[in-house]
């Protein structure tokens, strides 16, 4: 019985070291992402990125950029063209500011953590729960 014990929490602290290591890879990863541009067309997804067309703020130009769909992805339901989409690099944060309010809000802020993705600091599960009540198809 107490070989058992061992085993489960040897197993237990291997997991969290390499989730860790697993989060640090992926935050370095993100971090490495800027954008900042004015929607002018949905955002698509092409295979595990999102491309994002719009008119970048620090330049003037039409932009097409590609960024990685799995965060940049649980924005989705709120997105719309004519609002800006803001990731500066080294950061763990994506501001979207929008045109007109959706769901109440204006401005949201996306955030990559280890313990989960938060949007306005509420777990990304709580606003998918609430999003596909208001008929939002993820």
């Amino acid at each position: 019985m107490m070989n058992k014990k061992k085993l489960i929490i040897s197993i237990i602290i291997f997991l969290q070291s390499c989730s860790d290591y697993g989060c640090k890879e992926t935050e370095d990863f993100y971090k490495e992402f800027s954008t900042h541009l004015v929607l002018f067309k949905n955002p698509n997804i092409d295979y595990n990125q999102y491309l994002i067309k719009g008119k970048s703020i620090m330049s003037g130009k039409d932009t097409l950029e590609r960024l990685p769909s799995r965060w940049f992805g649980n924005l989705y339901c709120f997105w719309e063209i004519g609002d800006t989409v803001i990731k500066d690099k080294g950061t763990l944060k994506i501001e979207l500011r929008k045109v007109k309010p959706k769901y109440g809000n204006r401005i949201y802020v996306c955030e990559f953590t280890c313990k989960g993705i938060l949007i306005n600091d509420i777990r990304v599960p709580i606003w998918r729960e609430d999003l596909i009540k208001n008929g939002c198809k993820f």
